[in-house]
């Protein structure tokens, strides 16, 4: 019995003594191990660009927490001993882009697999290497998803088109499922473009399907490229467009699907290179409230936005080590690509007060500077408004002294009467206040016009009340004076340039034009917006509310008995529908010849507003 255990016992360090030389071995060599020794991967943490690439691109993808010594290794499929090629990573997070042709990635199936130090696998994916040019950016879409084909753009020629069978038809003896001609002078179509009887590619139910690219209109098909639609594992995301949309705007739903939501998914603009790192998100999804994001209609994607990246997180924002879930977007989701005319700055409720410590004096000194370091071309900055806290003659002279100070650094600036500017309505002779509003700003009155690169700027302005009582605290009241002094101003912009927009400013929004505007502050809203609507060029700019742009209906184009209209946010403080909110915003207007792009900036954060960039067609 005791020679049988000793003999155990010597057979047990002879296996032991076997499995550290292996080991040994395995380390020593240059490659990782193989895959069932690594843990589960995460197949999220590494994106293609295009899952089917031709020969002679390049393999383009983008990764997620490689570590300090992470790598990427490429397999052909099936033998994963050594490598084809490898790329060494410099950084935890970011894109890589591998030459087929240069490494010698042949016409194949291959795997890329992540790896963080020398052989923890933590994410794989496969792709295709192909022979020809017309191909799909992926061989596998999600059910409700949208991508893109990709042709030699010489094949672009007038006729050429794209059509879409089931995998076992025969094209030349069925109808296309879909179909599509070829946008010329480009390589790609979004597959949200092709037509069918009803039928978008989205919608098409799980299975297998061919496209098939024809040169000419009645010609015989030139290639061909085998696609699936088929249920991925795990969460993904698709971007829905609805018919009707307006061009070049990014409205549609983005939906999460394909697995239970937890917390909060935050959604941010990018393209293939990865989230745009100078734009706040977008929005997101509660999981609470649904798995459904609505981009509204004239929201448009900043430019060159290719996709969005939604990372899970919390209330306070996106998990510092979350691997986004990606979504494909059409291309015209942003403002066509004109020459920008000029641009201009607009700002609202500064509330300067006396002391300099005073955290809305130091938020506008930050909009100042932010103004002079990112909107350089602005032709002039106007600010909408309450510039002042109380409406005291030393918070007037302390704005005097910033005005003074910023002269040189920042555009021109104008400025605009407030409830606040005129003491919240709370004195016998506003005159006094008015008096005291112009000698600070340096403006003519508290309504007054100029032009600038041609084009037709108005402002507007409470003249306060007669006695005392006369308007509430937050209200606004305009003279006949000033309504008829407008009429004649409209006329006369509207024959100067009759093809351009018009500019129209007020403190104070008109009613049921966007978030706290369910009442009207404006004594004679009615009248000014009828007087408004007759020039539909006309875009009407107000702040007041102190609402973020980041809520909904911020720029609504016009409607019945309303004009286009913008809310510029609040620079001192601002509100959203639950109370208080943090920050501090206002935007940059751009003028083309065909729309106006409004971009939301935060001062406080130093960053474009992903939720905030919109577009107003102008003809």
């Amino acid at each position: 019995m005791r020679e049988k255990l000793k003999c155990a016992e010597r057979l047990s360090r002879l296996v032991c003594q076997m499995a550290f030389f292996l080991s040994a071995v395995m380390i020593a060599f240059s490659y990782p191990l193989p895959a069932c020794a690594a843990s589960k991967p995460e197949p999220s943490a590494l994106q293609l660009n295009r899952e089917a690439v031709p020969y002679s691109e390049s393999v383009s993808m983008r990764y997620y927490n490689a570590g300090t010594s992470g790598w990427i290794a490429i397999y052909q499929a099936g033998k994963e001993r050594k490598p084809v090629a490898t790329r060494r990573l410099e950084e935890r997070e970011g894109s890589v882009s591998i030459p087929t042709i240069s490494n010698e990635l042949l016409p194949g199936e291959y795997t890329a697999v992540l790896y963080r130090g020398e052989s923890s696998e933590i994410a794989r994916q496969d792709f295709s290497v192909i022979e020809q040019d017309f191909c799909a950016d992926r061989e596998s879409y999600a059910p409700g998803s949208d991508g893109y084909f990709y042709y030699d753009a010489s094949d672009a020629q007038e006729g050429a088109w794209i059509g879409i069978y089931d995998a076992g038809e025969d094209p030349a003896e069925v109808p296309s499922l879909l179909w599509g001609y070829l946008p010329e002078g480009s390589s790609q179509i979004y597959t949200g473009s092709l037509n069918g009887n009803e039928t978008r590619f989205s919608s098409l139910p799980a299975g297998s399907y061919q496209a098939v690219l024809y040169r000419s209109e009645y010609g015989e098909p030139y290639q061909t490229f085998r696609f699936a639609v088929a249920d991925p594992e795990g969460l993904y995301a698709v971007y829905q467009r609805p018919d009707g949309a307006l061009p070049n705007t990014a409205e549609g739903e983005v939906a999460l699907l394909g697995g239970e939501l937890s917390g909060w998914y935050w959604i941010y603009w990018g393209d293939e290179n990865g989230a745009f790192e100078d734009y706040l998100p977008a929005g997101s999804i509660q999981a609470e409230e649904g798995n459904v994001f609505v981009l509204h209609p004239n929201q448009e994607a900043p430019y060159g936005s290719t996709r969005l990246y939604l990372y899970e997180g919390t209330a306070g924002g996106k998990a510092e080590r979350s691997v986004p879930v990606t979504v494909m977007l059409p291309e015209d989701i942003s403002g066509s690509r004109e020459e920008m005319r000029t641009s201009f700055v607009v700002m609202s409720d500064i509330h300067v007060g006396q002391s300099e410590a005073f955290i809305y004096n130091r938020r506008y000194r930050q909009a100042m500077e932010g103004v002079a370091d990112t909107m350089p071309e602005a032709v002039f900055n106007i600010t909408l408004g309450d510039v002042v806290n109380n409406g005291r003659y030393a918070e007037y002279q302390v704005l005097q002294d910033y005005i003074a100070e910023y002269r040189d650094e920042v555009p021109e600036q104008y400025f605009l009467m407030g409830n606040h500017d005129m003491m919240l309505n709370q004195q016998d002779n506003p005159a006094t206040q008015i008096r005291m509003w112009e000698e600070a700003t340096g403006m003519p009155n508290v309504y007054y016009s100029f032009v600038r690169e041609g084009y037709s700027f108005i402002v507007l302005g409470s003249e306060g009340s007669r006695t005392r009582g006369e308007l509430a605290t937050d209200e606004a009241w305009l003279s006949d004076g000033q309504l008829d002094w407008l009429r004649e101003e409209l006329a006369a912009a509207a024959e100067r340039a009759p093809d351009q927009p018009i500019f129209v400013f007020m403190h104070q929004p008109l009613q049921d034009t966007g978030p706290g505007t369910s009442y009207a502050v404006i004594v004679q809203n009615d009248e000014l917006a009828e007087i408004l609507c007759g020039y539909p060029q006309v875009i009407y700019f107000s702040g007041h509310t102190h609402y973020t742009m980041n809520e909904d209906d911020v720029v609504l184009a016009a409607s019945e008995g309303k004009p286009d209209t913008v809310h510029a946010g609040s620079v001192s403080n601002l509100w959203n529908d639950e109370g208080p909110y943090v920050g501090s915003e206002g935007c940059l207007v751009e003028i083309y010849d065909e729309y106006v792009r409004i971009r939301g900036r935060d001062f406080e954060k130093e960053s474009w507003m992903g939720s905030a960039q919109y577009v107003l067609y102008t003809k």
